[in-house]
């Protein structure tokens, strides 16, 4: 079973010989794997392997349609599990692919703990990575700033344009808390190293400019997107889902982020990449040219079937591309469709931020539902309100931040209902009495630093209610 895959963009100087040298260095440096010494002579010979009781190298290095091919396949017994990993190199498009899979001979509902190969940190070591498209693969976040260039490129992420290569986790700025991230950007950076570009928006303006020109496909207040090149689908992770008892599980959080860019990234595969099955392939086919006793004639035909295979392969990888390039595109057209016409569409015009995702819709939500109750059963109206709420049911957040301010404004604790009131994406000013900002210096409230009775607490969260809750009873 595949776990791990990723395409790391090399330098235009890296050769086969370099990346063979860091693969050396990856497993007979490795304390997990006793691996005598890899004498593979690049160059004198194309096939290579190195077997134990408990590993087995397998080296390949041809030249196969013009093409330089560098390959490895490392297997590693453990216990009752068999790892996999399949690395391959191209020089004619400096990229190394790494593909890593497990089997196991024992039942378990739980999938073998994954370790992102230490080969990825080590191309990083050696200063090996380069561009992938637009953005540099490197280990760190990349700091967008308010330049009119990189505005540009954000939207054009978000709107489906291939500008690379590898997925994007966009973490947005949230202006109402003291991290502003949902996740710690270097950490999280260091985690999808090699398998994603980590970008970190600048500001609350940022957002606000950034949200028209990518179609309001963007990612904002603290929310985390993941967008996936050349098409417009995206995941979207939400503060929202991971505080419990005011705590946000930040652990949690990163750990999906993870998983969102790597589902996406064995899922997806380009049917031209060069894979170890390939090359192995391509290694026996040339191996039955050279070890037959053929004569001329017998030999001269075979090479000449040989080269008409080779000619009709490359021909239908060509169209492969073609086809694969056309239904990535109509893919990301669907997509965008699924958006824009998911049922029939109703265009309201609407300039006000949101303070949360999705508070508009909620409060249409509320409002039509509020409607229903005095309209009449089976008629029309009462039809389409209904069909229109199955097509555009509530997400909740809405009602998620009323039910978590109740609960901060009945702690007791000074200390933890500021961090709970935080968490809702109040604005705390603290003082002999603490005052409140939902988001706006409109909506402020005074709050009394002193324990006070359930009816007090009532009343505050109702005056609050009246002002900022979306899903109330309007009528």
């Amino acid at each position: 079973m595949d776990l791990f895959a990723t395409k790391v963009q090399l330098s235009s100087s890296v050769t086969s010989a370099e990346v063979y040298s860091v693969i050396k260095q990856w497993l007979e440096n490795s304390p997990h794997y006793k691996i005598k010494k890899i004498n593979y002579n690049l160059g004198e010979e194309e096939f290579f392997q190195n077997t134990s009781d408990s590993t087995s190298v397998h080296i390949l290095a041809i030249e196969a349609n013009g093409d330089n091919i560098f390959a490895l396949r490392f297997i590693n017994k453990e216990q009752n599990n068999t790892w996999r990993t399949d690395c391959v190199f191209s020089e004619m498009n400096n990229s190394l692919s790494i593909r890593l899979s497990c089997e196991t001979n024992a039942y378990s509902t739980r999938l073998p703990r994954l370790h992102k190969p230490h080969l990825i940190k080590l191309l990083f070591d050696n200063k090996m990575t380069s561009l992938d498209g637009a953005l540099p693969v490197v280990d760190y976040p990349i700091e967008i700033t308010d330049s009119p260039d990189d505005l540009n490129l954000c939207a054009k992420i978000m709107s489906g344009s291939p500008s690379v290569n590898m997925p994007i986790v966009y973490l947005s700025y949230n202006a109402f808390d003291d991290k502003h991230y949902l996740v710690n950007p270097k950490r999280l950076a260091i985690r999808l190293s090699g398998m994603a570009h980590v970008l970190v928006e600048p500001n609350k303006d940022f957002a606000i400019k950034l949200r028209e020109l990518a179609k309001y496909n963007n990612a904002y207040h603290g929310y985390v997107g993941v967008y996936f090149p050349g098409t417009c689908y995206r995941e979207i992770i939400g503060p929202n889902e991971y505080y419990m008892d005011g705590n946000l599980n930040e652990k949690a959080a990163a750990q999906n982020i993870l998983l969102a860019v790597q589902r996406a990234a064995l899922i997806h595969s380009n049917i031209n990449d060069w894979s170890w099955d390939g090359v192995y392939l391509a290694y026996q086919k040339r191996k039955v040219l050279y070890q037959t006793d053929l004569a001329e004639k017998s030999s001269a035909e075979l090479n000449a079937f040989l080269q008409l295979f080779d000619a009709e392969n490359g021909q239908l990888r060509e169209k492969v591309s073609e086809l694969q390039s056309q239904l990535d595109m109509k893919n990301a057209q669907l997509e965008n469709l699924k958006q824009k016409y998911s049922g029939g569409v109703i265009k309201l015009k609407f300039d006000l931020e949101e303070f949360y995702s999705d508070e508009c819709n909620d409060l249409l939500a509320n409002i039509l539902s509020c409607a229903k109750k005095h309209m009449l059963d089976g008629s029309r109206p009462a039809d389409i309100i209904d069909r229109m709420l199955e097509l555009n049911k509530p997400t909740g957040h809405g009602q998620r931040i009323m039910t978590e301010l109740k609960k901060a404004l009945l702690e007791t604790s000074l200390s933890q209902r500021r961090k709970l009131l935080r968490s809702c994406g109040f604005t705390v000013i603290e003082g002999k009495h603490d005052k409140i900002i939902f988001h706006d210096d409109k909506y402020i409230f005074v709050l009394s630093n002193t324990p006070s009775d359930h009816r007090s607490v009532d009343n505050c969260f109702s005056d609050i209610s009246k002002k900022i809750d979306v899903c109330k009873k309007f009528f």
